[in-house]
């Protein structure tokens, strides 16, 4: 995991913690639900970081016999889980007990409790939303915000701006059924907000699922990353034609490539293995990510094809 993507977690963890504790105090104080909402939501949110950091520990691991290209699909995996939690307990969690605060409405005690935790909560919860912000938008690069949550293939850290993004809403959702709960004495506007809450928790986890299923049944890599290896490899004279670039995305940091090539007519075996040595040269110069590649390539002669395989590692 890198330095940046610790601090992301970390970050949010220590927001998360404090936060909750806050939340659950202030919901029992006031008997808010919309304030247990947020407190089941900073809960998942806590559940989340630490399972962000144990699928980048197991993801890092090296190769072994049952498993020749690596763990990086581990992360895809823990995320999977984390959408599953933010699913069940945050979003199904605080639709519940909104339901039943809706149906059972009861007034609301020490409503300054509320606002002085949610008024915290903001604090710890936009702090950590900056962290994840920075580093998001950097690995993104200049594409919008949608195009760079759909295309990216580190989930860590679209996770954490999910999760945070989820977090800021769901304070001013909460802010604004205590408030016109407590204004209006209308307890039932708290449960409806707690309800808001729960239906953003389930898109967000909806969005990570569909992500992570889609990565785990084995996505290919960046599209633009494609299209340039494809063109690096027609750029070479000596290479007739090629096939579309099969790829594997097999972790944040990890892809595997593989290519079919034709070579010029009369082009001899051992000037066939020097241009392919030199095609992974500069593959894996201009994409460092690429870190398994397999070519198969054919030189052919007026009378045969004199055929290589080669493997790179």
């Amino acid at each position: 995991m890198t330095t940046e993507r610790k601090t992301v977690v970390y970050a949010e963890i220590a927001a998360n913690v404090a936060v909750m504790a806050a939340k659950f105090l202030a919901a029992a104080l006031s008997g808010s639900s919309a304030m247990l909402a947020e407190g089941f939501h900073s809960l998942a949110d806590t559940g989340d970081g630490l399972l962000l950091l144990v699928g980048q520990h197991l993801s890092q691991r090296p190769p072994d016999p049952e498993h020749p290209f690596g763990h990086g699909l581990e992360l895809y995996f823990w995320t999977f889980i984390i959408a599953l939690l933010i699913f069940a307990i945050g979003g199904g969690l605080s639709i519940y007990d909104g339901v039943h605060s809706i149906l059972n409405p009861e007034p609301l005690e020490n409503a300054l409790w509320s606002y002085v935790v949610l008024g915290i909560a903001l604090v710890f919860d936009g702090g950590s939303f900056l962290v994840a912000w920075r580093k998001f938008r950097h690995d993104a690069g200049k594409q919008g915000l949608w195009q760079a949550l759909t295309t990216t293939r580190d989930l860590t850290v679209a996770t954490v701006l999910l999760e945070n993004s989820s977090d800021l809403v769901g304070i001013l959702l909460a802010f604004l059924g205590v408030l016109l709960a407590h204004v209006l004495q209308q307890p039932v506007l708290d449960g409806i907000a707690s309800v808001l809450i729960g239906f953003v928790l389930v898109a967000v986890a909806s969005f990570l699922g569909y992500q992570s299923r889609s990565l785990l049944t084995g996505e290919r890599a960046d599209p633009r990353m494609i299209a340039g290896i494809r063109s690096l490899v027609e750029s070479n004279p000596m290479v007739v034609s090629s096939g579309r670039p099969m790829t594997l995305q097999l972790g944040p940091d990890t892809v595997l490539l593989a290519l079919e090539l034709q070579f010029r007519p009369m082009l001899s075996a051992g000037e066939a293995a020097d241009v392919i040595d030199a095609l992974e040269r500069t593959i894996r110069d201009r994409y460092p990510i690429v870190k398994k590649m397999f070519i198969e390539a054919e030189a052919l002669s007026e009378s045969r094809g004199e055929k290589r395989k080669a493997e790179s590692r």
